[in-house]
Formats: structure tokens, C-alpha cells, sequence
């Protein structure tokens, strides 16, 4: 009605004589998954998180207060996370309302590590110098091919959060967060590389820390 449309007739509710006119069936998550996290897909991202709220809500709405944040808090609550330190108020973390801290990240991704199902996202991540939103970072570097992670930019924050493997053959979880900074998004980027490449090359048993 408020779009100049009207409907006329009655709503009748499916009934045991009733016929399937079409059915679609979505590619499987750890498809879905890849088309989201390699390229940052935002819609992809908004649109899972109000899933998440209708699986366990019984409606699907976004925003700090939607059911899918509270379905994601509760979630990240269970797991031992400091959801004081965590606002949550999109998927895509596109709002200036989305708060948390690397330690946040840094435990949930250390989570997903230990669960049966890491091997479809640490797959789903952009590989760095292979693909995604990674294909032209780290080039020619031992964290090309090897770190699997997450990027991040609106303007004034830019970060990179996953896991990379060191020269010993550990891997590692990191999250790299920079907040209000005046530069163009080069240089936090040049950063977070660094660090990386940094990460691929260490070496518990050089610096004479072996277990």
C-alpha cells in the first residue's frame, strides 16, 4: 500500500491438496561462505546475520538490537568471549556502531580452530597474494600462500584478522585493528603486511624459545 500496491482476494494457508509451483535450494554454506569472506561481500554478510536470527529467534532482523545481534552475542557469550568488550550492530561491519577489541577476535578465531568445521572457513578466508581481497598483498613474501584472513576497511579504520603458519610449520591467530588514523589506507595496510610477513618468518626454536 505505501508503494501504490494492493492486493485484493484472501490469504489462504497451504493445505495437504496444495502444489509446489517452484523450490530453489541455495549452494551449501561452505560455498556460501567463500563468496563472502574472498571478496567482502556485504550484502552476503547482512543477509546471513538475519538468518542467524531466524534459526534461532524465529525472525530475522539486523541492527544492534535485531535478532541476529542477539543470537551472534549470545553465541560469542557461550564461548567464553568478553561481550564487554563487543557491539555488534551489522554483519558487514559496516557501521561506526561496530565495536570490539583483537582479543575478541583473536579468542573466537582461536574457537573456530579447534571446531570440526575450520578446514570450510580457514578455506573461505582470502589468501594472501592468491585471492580475494588478499591477491595483490604479500606477493613474493613467506606469508604469500599463507596467511588465510580476514581484511577490513571503512574510512579511518582499517584491519586484518586470520591465521598464518611460521617457518617452524605453527600456525598462528592474529588480529591487526587501527582506528582513527590520518593517513590514506595505504599505509596501515603496508602495516599489516609487514606484520604478517613478519609472523611467516618467526621462529620459536631460533629465538630460543622451543618447547
Amino acid at each position: 500500500i505505501k508503494e501504490g500496491v494492493s492486493i485484493g482476494g484472501k490469504t489462504l494457508a497451504p493445505s495437504s491438496s496444495s502444489v509446489n509451483l517452484a523450490q530453489h535450494t541455495s549452494v551449501p554454506l561452505t560455498d556460501m561462505l567463500k563468496l563472502l569472506n574472498k571478496p567482502s561481500d556485504n550484502l552476503i554478510a547482512e543477509c546471513l546475520l538475519k538468518t542467524v536470527g531466524a534459526v534461532k529467534k524465529g525472525q530475522g532482523t539486523s541492527g544492534a538490537g535485531g535478532t541476529g545481534s542477539q543470537a551472534s552475542r549470545e553465541f560469542f557469550f557461550s564461548i567464553g568471549m568478553d561481550v564487554s568488550r563487543l557491539n555488534q550492530a551489522d554483519g558487514s561491519g559496516l557501521s561506526r556502531l561496530n565495536f570490539v577489541s583483537p582479543r575478541c577476535l583473536v579468542h573466537l578465531l582461536a574457537y573456530l580452530h579447534e571446531q570440526p568445521t575450520f578446514a570450510a572457513f580457514y578455506d573461505s578466508l582470502p589468501i594472501a597474494g592468491v585471492d580475494g581481497s588478499l591477491r595483490n598483498r604479500m606477493k613474493s613474501t613467506a606469508a604469500a600462500g599463507n596467511c588465510h584472513a580476514k581484511t577490513g576497511y571503512v574510512s579511518r579504520a582499517s584491519s586484518l584478522s586470520g591465521y598464518i603458519t611460521t617457518k617452524d610449520g605453527e600456525m598462528l591467530v592474529f588480529s591487526i585493528l587501527m582506528n582513527n588514523h590520518l593517513t590514506s589506507n595505504a599505509l596501515p595496510v603496508s602495516i599489516q603486511d609487514k606484520i604478517a610477513v613478519m609472523l611467516a618468518g618467526y621462529s620459536r626454536k631460533s629465538d630460543g624459545h622451543a618447547e
